[in-house]
């Protein structure tokens, strides 16, 4: 392999460009799915006691805030995420694109240029 270097070449970085943006219905999914293999593998009492009151006692509300900003569906994909992740679900690419088929209505504050 070989090294290169360009000392004028200009790099940016676009937060979560790879899966839509922070509150893309499919980094939603991911969030929530993995939040559970997670504490599975690694989870103390205090990490799955934050879990339930965030997450599944605070859904409603999640819900509700999803629909004021208009992106109720990233608010579902979580929780269908978490859902899946107790069921012991594994992400799979359909799944993916179940999520991904909805771009979020707002923009992200990094002026959401490509």
């Amino acid at each position: 392999y070989t090294i290169g270097y360009e000392p004028s070449s200009v790099v940016r970085h676009r937060v979560s460009a790879s899966t839509g943006g922070g509150v893309s219905p499919a980094r939603k999914y991911l969030m929530g799915l993995n939040s559970i293999r997670f504490l599975r593998k690694h989870g103390t009492l205090k990490m799955w006691c934050t879990l339930l009151i965030w997450d599944v006692i605070g859904f409603p509300l999640a819900l509700l805030a999803g629909c004021l900003r208009g992106n109720v569906r990233a608010a579902s994909a979580k929780g269908r995420g978490i859902w899946d992740g107790f069921r012991g679900v594994k992400a799979t690419k359909e799944a993916l694109e179940k999520w991904a088929r909805t771009r979020p209505t707002r923009t992200e504050p990094d002026g959401g240029s490509s």
